[in-house]
């Protein structure tokens, strides 16, 4: 496995609600949650907390790519399938064409780095399956590990 280097660390409130729609009591790995006194407007039932907000995993051809653990964690607390989704631009800005893929399997509940790795390899494909649709543009592989060069110099 490759080295992976953690981010920043950033105040927000995460609000885990079960099928009832009742704070759930889903267990929380405190070595990246840690409890934070935070002033904000967030309701009663939020748990106020300081998280780490990603990790540098592979993506496509770059070996350490800032990637955020927001999908782990949402995903991890709410025992949540993952079905991949992708809109697709209809010609002349007619709407979109949505393609659902099947759900998928053995997701890495336990490891957020792998988790992270993982769903970078679910975009991959789904970037790949409409590359023309992608916004190349956008600087993905702008944030570098510590000490890294920027890759748009």
């Amino acid at each position: 496995m490759a080295s992976v280097s953690l981010l920043r660390v950033t105040p927000c409130a995460v609000i885990s609600l079960n099928n009832e729609g009742k704070l759930s009591d889903a267990p929380i790995r405190m070595t990246r949650l840690e409890a934070a006194p935070v002033k904000t407007q967030a309701p009663a039932y939020a748990k106020v907390c300081t998280i780490v907000c990603g990790v540098f995993v592979p993506f496509f051809a770059v070996d350490q790519t800032a990637t955020t653990t927001g999908s782990y964690l949402l995903i991890r607390m709410g025992k949540a399938n993952v079905i991949p989704f992708t809109p697709h631009r209809l010609a002349n800005g007619k709407g979109y064409h949505i393609v659902i893929q099947p759900m998928v399997e053995n997701f890495p509940l336990d490891n957020e780095i792998e988790a992270a790795a993982f769903m970078n390899k679910v975009v991959e494909k789904e970037i790949t399956s409409a590359s023309d649709q992608y916004m190349w543009l956008h600087r993905r592989f702008k944030t570098r590990p510590e000490g890294q060069p920027s890759l748009y110099n």
